[in-house]
């Protein structure tokens, strides 16, 4: 584990393995750097697909969020949002480490942060792939509606202080459907003592903004993946992207929900690391 200090002087903890070309992971709300631990193997060697070119290893690091590092009680800044905060912290961590371009690999929230570092440092950002982000500002009519009636929800829950119930929406918003109560009970346990951090970062992704021509503008060639039976906006996400940016390929893993990544690993990794190594220019 190393460490770097933010701008604001926060520490920062994040992991680094292997050497070659550095290849950044950014997780989700409430995850952490272990959610991509199946898709490493595919980066480690160039052999691990078909078609590859030679068997380039590659530099994986892995940021750890703020109040994800099992800090008690786990804390924000005042000012936090997804470009001010997360991007900076980003920035610091790849500074420390003299990294100057790397590619970029992001999840949910972390794909957020991924969008917003690559349209602020265009130069710095290789290829990127992202897993389930969350681009909310480029769905629009009732889908927008009935998205940002849900944050608006977990918002308030915790306003109020009632951060369990913030829990609660977070986990039905990115779900694909019902679970079993024990299933939902065991997550919350897990998770419970960071559900604090939910109506935060949920209130920080309602804010983000995304329009059609800073869509156009990225200049990464980016990947995108997303599960077949993930939550109910997210293929609008894909369409919308789709709409925009036809060049840019897409990956729908069937079945899968909003952790597409950890459901199907054999699919999604390969697909990665053909990205990242190149093919498809």
């Amino acid at each position: 584990m190393r460490s770097a200090r933010g701008a604001d002087g926060c520490l920062l903890r994040y992991r680094i393995a292997g050497e070659g070309p550095p290849v950044v992971f950014l997780h989700g709300t409430l995850s952490s750097p272990s959610t991509f631990r199946q898709l490493h193997p595919f980066l480690e060697s160039g052999g691990h697909f078909t078609g590859a070119r030679g068997a380039d290893h590659r530099r994986l690091i892995s940021p750890i969020m703020r109040g994800h590092d099992g800090e008690a009680p786990p804390s924000l800044p005042d000012d936090y949002s997804i470009i001010s905060t997360e991007v900076s912290d980003l920035r610091a961590v790849l500074d420390a480490e003299g990294i100057g371009r790397f590619d970029l690999v992001g999840h949910s929230t972390g794909g957020t942060t991924a969008v917003g570092l690559a349209l602020a440092e265009p130069d710095r950002v290789g290829r990127m792939v992202l897993i389930e982000p969350t681009l909310l500002s480029l769905l629009d009519g009732p889908m927008r509606e009935r998205v940002h009636g849900d944050l608006a929800t977990i918002i308030e829950a915790g306003a109020a202080g009632d951060h369990l119930s913030a829990l609660d929406g977070l986990l039905d918003f990115v779900s694909s459907g019902p679970e079993p109560p024990a299933v939902r009970q065991r997550v919350v346990e897990r998770l419970g003592s960071r559900a604090c951090l939910v109506a935060p970062h949920v209130k920080a992704l309602s804010e983000f903004e995304l329009d059609a021509a800073e869509v156009r503008a990225l200049r990464p060639r980016i990947l995108f993946v997303y599960g077949g039976a993930s939550a109910y906006w997210e293929a609008s996400i894909a369409a919308r992207l789709a709409q925009l940016r036809p060049d840019l390929p897409q990956l729908q893993v069937p079945g899968a929900g909003h952790h597409s990544h950890v459901e199907q690993p054999a699919m999604v990794g390969p697909a990665m690391a053909k990205h990242l190594y190149g093919e498809g220019s």
